[in-house]
């Protein structure tokens, strides 16, 4: 078995030696602690101990015997030199230092002077790494290849790793993996973590990464905090880990994504190592307890090979964030989900503010063969200017549910108070959309009222195309923020609707075959109306248009107060056509123009609605 090579440091620091038969006592001069040592003649994997194993604090010689140190948690980076001097220009701002000496050096000789295990599958030893309480700066980025091995410190603003450095760095402060060597289980790096510290960079330039896991598992991580890194606080491929109390600040600033929203990382990346021949994806972790501080651009990104299960759960996810002020700011979701499955977010909210940015963003995106269930959960748009104003789009949708992926909701709250969710676009997106699958239960919708200048219809909040099932309850707002009396309820079946209503609403509703209104009580034996032939309730503003026989669109000085999907007419011409896209002015039409068009007013085209007692199934 190959020996274990560390350096001797610092062996002459120690005075103050009291000798005790097989122990002896050290006072250290740099901590003032007192340290246990005992004699030994191997070390603990068999070999003979030599002088190149003395490295002067987890090991020294006296008097030609060699002693090892019995009381781990009392050796720290100070014993090897480490001043944690770092002072910050004022306590309220943890960016700009004021003075500090690098204790790059230092900390790598403490790491890597720990305690090693060097067989590959044997998963025993471990080392516990204390960090006093200090402000430690550091270019360095440590990688820590052995089982069980622990840092810990007094916790967050207390013990600071302050990332130092000239220009950005793609490394991690704390690298846990092991390169593969054989079969998956001798690569796998079991147990360890980071406990209560705090991850620093000067600024988002300087660190993209602050933990980086790589082919780990039964990892832990508590009480942390992570401040200006420019992509992932965490991220990595790891299994059966525990993340609690994780408080992430002013990070992602660097993310980009591609020009159709995907994003290259994310604040927490579940991206599985593409180098690493033991290809698998993060499964089976915990979440509890995790803030979202002033971040922006992507929060959780989950991605795993196709057809796997995932199994990542989140108890208890705060956020409020800025999204897309990053590489693509206005495409970047803030959570994001690829061919991963079986994840959870349970409890919490994320709260979007607005900087005065138009975004195209989503809260959530799920891609390829993914599912995600979201329970007692709210998404908040933050009406900074107040609820008067909704002078900017903060993002395009809430969702989008791609084909192949399904979205689970129990008692969840989308918030848009202020009509800002896809507000300013030719044709709002459905609150939720796409062609996957939706579940609910106890959904509810906050939407400006439409008699205070809202535009949300009641049939546009879900997209027909997720055949979703579910309650729903519509909460109308006035524009001071008040909630109105006046509560809507529907049940969506197979994306099918029905509203429980007195009559046919007078708004500008688009309904589809199989819709129904159901009467609170029955009117003439009737308990509702079914819709047997789709069509567009309301009116419409005057809207004049123009086109050529055989095109499929017309050209509008205004196609306010449309949307894709619509039933309408034109005045002259028979029969009827529906809205399949809008650019701008143009109405691209599902059928061809049978004649030529000018300046033709343009109507909606009606539902037909017949009673319950004429319907036969």
């Amino acid at each position: 078995m190959k020996s274990l090579v560390i350096f001797l440091v610092f062996l002459d620091l120690f005075v103050g030696t009291a000798v005790y038969g097989q122990t002896i006592s050290i006072v250290d001069p740099v901590s003032k602690k007192v340290l246990t040592y005992e004699e030994i003649d191997v070390l603990p994997n068999g070999e003979k101990i030599t002088s190149k194993n003395v490295d002067g604090g987890f090991i020294i010689e006296r008097n030609q015997k060699f002693y090892k140190a019995v009381n781990y948690s009392n050796i720290t980076p100070k014993n090897y030199g480490a001043k944690g001097n770092g002072i910050y220009q004022n306590s309220g701002d943890m960016n700009a230092l004021k003075s500090g000496n690098d204790d790059t050096q230092a900390l790598a000789v403490f790491f890597k002077n720990r305690q090693k295990t060097p067989a590959f599958g044997s998963h025993m030893g471990g080392s516990s790494l204390y960090v006093p309480s200090s402000v430690y700066l550091t270019s360095g980025s440590y990688n820590i290849d052995d089982h069980f091995t622990k840092i810990f410190g007094d916790g967050p603003g207390a013990t600071i790793i302050h990332a130092i450095a000239a220009k950005n760095e793609n490394v991690p402060v704390f690298f846990f993996g092991r390169k593969p060597v054989g079969n998956a289980w001798d690569s796998l790096l079991t147990g360890g973590g980071v406990n209560n510290m705090q991850i620093n960079s000067e600024n988002a330039k300087i660190r993209n990464f602050g933990i980086i896991l790589d082919f780990a598992e039964y990892m832990n991580f508590e009480n942390l905090a992570f401040r200006n890194l420019g992509k992932s606080a965490v991220k990595g491929n790891f299994w059966e880990s525990y993340f609690s109390n994780v408080k992430i600040e002013s990070s992602g600033q660097n993310q980009t994504g591609s020009e159709n929203g995907i994003p290259d990382t994310g604040i927490i990346d579940f991206s599985y190592a593409t180098e690493n021949p033991h290809l698998d994806a993060s499964n089976n972790s915990y979440f509890n307890k995790i803030t979202f501080s002033s971040c922006t651009g992507t929060l959780i990104k989950l991605a795993a090979a196709a057809n796997t299960t995932v199994n990542i759960n989140f108890n208890g996810l705060y956020a409020e964030t800025y999204p897309g002020n990053t590489g693509k700011p206005e495409e970047l979701p803030l959570i994001y989900s690829i061919n991963s499955q079986n994840n959870s977010i349970s409890h919490g909210f994320i709260t979007v503010n607005s900087s005065g940015t138009e975004r195209n963003g989503l809260a959530l995106l799920l891609d390829g063969n993914s599912s995600l269930s979201v329970s007692n959960f709210s998404f908040n748009m933050n009406p900074l200017e107040g609820f008067l104003k909704r002078s900017v789009r903060r993002l395009n949708s809430f969702g989008r549910i791609s084909y192949g992926s399904t979205l689970s909701l129990n008692s969840v709250n989308f918030e848009d108070p202020t009509d800002s969710v896809g507000f300013g676009t030719s044709s709002t997106e459905p609150l939720l959309y796409g062609k996957g699958k939706l579940l609910m239960n106890l959904v509810q919708f906050h939407v400006l009222d439409l008699n205070s200048g809202g535009t949300r219809r009641i049939t546009n909040l879900i997209d027909r195309n997720l055949k979703a099932t579910g309650s729903v309850l519509v909460i109308p707002y006035d524009k001071n923020g008040k909630v109105q009396s006046l509560q809507k309820s529907l049940q969506f079946n197979d994306g099918k609707i029905t509203f429980f209503y007195s009559s046919v609403p007078a708004t500008v509703d688009t309904w589809e075959k199989g819709d129904r209104i159901q009467y609170s009580e029955p009117v003439n034996r009737a308990l509702g109306l079914v819709c047997t032939e789709p069509g567009t309730t309301g009116t419409s503003k005057k809207i004049m248009v123009s086109g050529r026989k055989g095109e499929k669109s017309v050209r509008a000085l205004s196609t306010e107060n449309l949307l894709v999907g619509d039933w309408i007419v034109f005045a002259g011409m028979e029969g009827y056509n529906r809205i399949s896209a809008i650019r701008n002015k143009e109405i691209l039409l599902e059928q061809p123009l049978p004649k030529n068009l000018s300046n033709a007013p343009l109507s909606f085209k009606p539902p037909v609605w017949e009673t319950f007692q004429t319907i036969i199934k």
